[in-house]
């Protein structure tokens, strides 16, 4: 995250939580220190096969938004202007015209009025912790919960109807932290779906959590595919990225997804991961679709916990954007 000093030079800190900068001069270029203060959609699936190794405010103050305001431009292909956390869904339309949909939950508490089909079980617009605004997504687990929430936004002909045109290729980003102390993982957080009349579920490339390592991985059904096993699933693409490592606790993190589909008939396809602006997953020369026409329509944040979540606690959503280009972390 970058900002600028009273003097006007510019100084740099690494976005964690809620922050306290401490500026060391103001006459030169300088990094500064940060320090942290403080009913079921077919969420339980089963998972793939083996896997495939594939600020800060000025002064000391601790107002996370005063932070946010001093972003660096982002680094997405139709930017076209600097660009903040803060302001990005402000004129999103104008400002971003390969944007399908921005959301920083600032402009309504009712998930209803934005998503299609949801379930809020814990879990809804909250103002305990914000990345942007004062507003996010709160899930917050009761002991032992295992249902829980989620939205679903849809694009081209998801559940047969007709909700935008069709894209080959769509992108996905979304923050998401789970608080200080959270304790275990739930697998679920988010996917890229094809979902047909009465909520025919073809295929789906998942952005999930690996119960037994915690490292983020892609699990992929696809049933059409001419490489799928017999279950439907391609073999798990597990990154190196790990909420086992603390240092990830605790924080925002920058998520973003990539799927382009395969020309029917062939495996021509790809998916991509990134976490805080850096690749984790790669996968190209894919069949999604098998010699199928059907197109990726559907976007979900879930959160279903399979073996359900160890104590009360809750984790958080900020600044949904789904486009059909490269989205990227507004600068962080």
């Amino acid at each position: 995250m970058y900002g600028i000093c009273t003097c006007g030079v510019w100084y740099r800190c690494q976005m964690i939580a809620k922050h306290r900068c401490y500026l060391l001069s103001c006459s030169v270029l300088l990094l500064v220190g940060c320090e942290e203060l403080s009913s079921d959609r077919g969420q339980n699936d089963a998972g793939g096969g083996g896997d495939l190794k594939g600020c800060c405010d000025h002064g000391g103050g601790s107002d996370q938004n005063a932070a946010l305001d001093s972003l660096a431009p982002d680094g997405g292909k139709d930017s076209g202007q600097p660009q903040t956390i803060q302001t990005e869904c402000v004129g999103w339309k104008s400002k971003h015209p390969t944007w399908l949909w921005c959301d920083d939950f600032e402009q309504t508490t009712d998930l209803n009025k934005s998503y299609p089909d949801t379930g809020l079980t814990g879990f809804g617009i909250s103002t305990e912790d914000a990345l942007s605004g004062t507003h996010s997504i709160r899930q917050r687990y009761t002991k032992s919960q295992v249902n829980a929430g989620w939205i679903f936004w849809f694009y081209s002909d998801a559940l047969g109807k007709s909700y935008s045109q069709p894209q080959e290729e769509i992108y996905v980003r979304w923050f998401h932290k789970f608080e200080a102390g959270f304790t275990g993982v739930p697998p679920k957080m988010a996917r890229l779906s094809s979902i047909g009349s009465g909520w025919n579920k073809r295929f789906a490339v998942h952005h999930w959590i690996d119960p037994s390592s915690y490292n983020i991985k892609a699990d992929v059904h696809v049933p059409y595919s001419s490489q799928a096993n017999s279950s439907g699933w391609l073999p798990a693409a597990k990154s190196t990225f790990s909420y086992k490592n603390q240092a990830n606790i605790g924080r925002w993190i920058c998520h973003e997804m990539y799927v382009k589909n395969n020309t029917s008939g062939q495996a021509d396809g790809a998916y991509t991961f990134w976490a805080d602006g850096k690749e984790i997953v790669k996968r190209t020369n894919v069949d999604l679709r098998g010699s199928t026409s059907y197109n990726f329509n559907a976007v979900q944040l879930d959160c279903y916990w399979n073996g359900g979540s160890p104590k009360e606690q809750s984790r958080f959503y900020d600044n949904l954007v789904i486009s059909s280009e490269r989205i990227g972390c507004a600068g962080l």
